[in-house]
């Protein structure tokens, strides 16, 4: 297991982000997300001891969604910037994240690069993102602004 900072530029961000002194970097504000490619056969997320429901009324039972896809096109300098999503997707849900390490998927022997979007729906969450937990040093075949992405939703 190899546990890689948010703050890599592997890793591209979008929405409201705030960085906390240890490096982790929180969300609490819908469509904040963390995006990149994956070719690990497993993938963890770690989170940290902010991630907390605030409220318990009106929350959703699903907390994340994470969805896998194969990116499409070839991946050369030009197109990795730009990457599409095949048909086939497979969509994982979780209910109830707590601190901690919180795994996503594990497909032993599957090498193959990924898209990997991860969601967080439901608006009573904050999710304080620790490190991503891969299986391998050469888990990102691209350089930054391609792929695996954390949204947090407060709909």
């Amino acid at each position: 297991m190899i546990e890689l900072s948010p703050n890599l530029s592997q890793f591209h961000c979008s929405g409201r982000w705030t960085q906390t002194d240890s490096g982790s970097l929180i969300a609490s504000w819908a469509s904040a997300s963390i995006s990149f490619i994956l070719a690990s056969s497993s993938l963890s997320i770690r989170l940290g001891p902010q991630t907390t429901q605030k409220y318990t009324f009106g929350g959703s039972s699903t907390t994340l969604v994470c969805s896998i896809s194969n990116p499409v096109g070839n991946h050369d300098h030009h197109d990795q910037y730009h990457p599409s999503i095949s048909n086939s997707t497979q969509v994982l849900t979780f209910s109830g994240v707590e601190p901690g390490l919180l795994f996503l998927f594990d497909r032993p022997g599957d090498g193959q690069h990924k898209l990997v979007e991860i969601t967080l729906v439901d608006w009573s969450y904050v999710l304080e993102l620790a490190s991503v937990v891969v299986d391998s040093v050469g888990a990102f075949p691209f350089p930054p602004l391609f792929v695996i992405r954390i949204i947090v939703c407060r709909c």
